[in-house]
Order: C-alpha cells, then structure tokens, then sequence
C-alpha cells in the first residue's frame, strides 16, 4: 500500500511574522497626525476659524480665548465668564444687525438702556416728521449716543442772513413741539450753525464765523422762547466753514454745507429706580 505523502508546509507563511510592524507603523502614523492636529488647534487664528466653521454651518462660532496658567490659578470662573459673555455679546449684535430692540451696531453692552432710548427717540422723530410731512435727514450715532436732524439754511435764512425768515417758524414751532415731548429722553440740544466757504465779509457778518454763530444763537432763542424745553439742555454753537458734510468745490456741496443741524444728545445714564419717559 502506497504510503500517504505528507503534505509540505506552504511557504507562504515565510516571513508572516513581520506582519504586526504593519499594523503598529499605521498606530504610529494616526497618533502622528492626531497630535499634529491638536497642535494646529492650539495655534489656529480664532477669525480664520470662525470664518471656516461659518462656512460649512452658516452660524457665528464663539473662539473663546485660552487662559494662561496664571489666569487659571487665580480666578479662572470670573474670568470665562466675563471672556465668554463680551464675546456672547459680540456674536449677538452681528448676526442682529437690523436692530430689532435687542442689539446694533457696536457699543458697550453695559449701556443696554442708553441704546434703547436712543432707538426709542430716532422712531419718535421719525413717526413725527412722517405725520407732520416734514423731510429732514435724521442722523443717529450709536457710539456718542446722537441723534443729528440737518436741515439746510435756506429752510430758516436768506443767503447771507442769519433772521429767521417767516416760514421757517412754522417748522422750528413743530421741532420744538418733538422736543418738548421727548423732553426725558434727552440731555442736550445743541443747535450748530454751518456754512459754506464763500467769504461773506460783510459789515454785519465780517466772516463765516459770525454768520453761523448768529444763525445757531437766533435759532435757539426762538427755542428757547416757547418756554417747554428746559434752558439747561440748550446750546447754540457756530463752526462757519470748517465743519463740511460735502466738498466745497461744487454748487450742490456748498449748498449741504449750509445747514443747520440739531444735534440730540441721548440719556447715557438710568436710574434703576425710575424709567424713561414714554413720549
């Protein structure tokens, strides 16, 4: 009987032992590249990677900045918190930059009330110019807390006059009128007179100084005497020609230039006991 072959080993297993350094070189490579990222991470510029993660998730994100270890020892809650909520703060007033009664713009997060009253007040001048047809640029500032009403010189004075004409009473009786009632949402008018740069040099105004100084001033006293706004919240202020809005260099930039301007001064500063007025 024929003896049964045995079977020889493959050859295949021949050098199978090194297999394993396959596996551990592509631990190695993953450990390499995890660490690599979390180096990058530590390193990242915070607005490149805001703008990255608003891209792919069409949000705001919050980099809020890492603490040294000295930060983190002494008072490592105050100051997340207070890190974290000018940022929150921040991220609130770009993606609401209509200003619905939350939040505009840039300005101190601590002076909320202030802001709102200024918004408050530009409606009310604008809801009153409406009804009363009244077309004036209305100017709010939101980092002096100003509301600018420019109205060109021609509205109130002859070219080269500073009385009031006729016709301009009618329109300084109504701004009076929204002054009076929005008396508590303000603490100063300042009424500025402006010029153009064409030398006046008359007997009565020897320069564009005295021109606009007298326009403000008469302004103020008509103001003034309708006895309903505080006197203590006026002043009257003549920059003549140095204070453009529009080059001088042409007939329509000279004729901006000749304004006067109402310049409101929100209330920056509530008591928490009392409220702002509702007019």
């Amino acid at each position: 009987m024929a003896t049964p072959r045995r079977r020889e080993s493959s050859g295949g297993d021949e050098g199978g032992g090194a297999n394993w350094m396959d596996t551990y070189g592509d631990l190695v490579t993953l450990l390499l590249c995890f660490f690599v990222l979390l180096f990058s991470f530590s390193s990242v510029d915070a607005k490149k990677w805001e703008a990255l993660v608003g891209a792919f998730s069409g949000t705001t994100a919050i980099a809020i900045p890492s603490l040294s270890p000295e930060q983190v020892i002494e008072k490592p809650i105050e100051l997340i918190a207070r890190t974290s909520g000018d940022l929150i703060m921040k991220d609130e007033e770009e993606s609401n930059p209509q200003g619905d009664g939350e939040t505009e713009g840039n300005y101190d997060y601590m002076n909320e009330d202030a802001y709102l009253n200024l918004l408050k007040l530009e409606e009310n001048i604008n809801d009153f110019f409406d009804q009363n047809g009244l077309a004036f640029d209305v100017i709010p500032d939101r980092d002096t807390f100003t509301i600018t009403v420019r109205i060109g010189s021609n509205v109130f004075f002859n070219s080269g006059e500073a009385e009031l004409l006729p016709d301009a009473l009618p329109v300084l009786d109504k701004l009076t009128e929204l002054l009076a009632a929005n008396d508590s949402r303000y603490v100063l008018l300042t009424i500025e007179g402006h010029t153009d740069n064409v030398p006046i040099n008359t007997s009565r105004y020897p320069t564009n100084w005295e021109l606009s100084a007298l326009r403000a001033v008469n302004t103020l006293r008509y103001v003034l005497d309708k006895d309903v706004i505080q006197p203590g919240k006026l002043s009257a202020m003549g920059y003549g020609e140095h204070h453009p809005v529009e080059t001088n260099e042409t007939t329509e930039g000279r004729a901006s230039n000749r304004r006067v301007d109402f310049v409101i001064q929100g209330v920056t500063e509530f008591d928490t006991d009392t409220q702002t007025g509702s007019g």
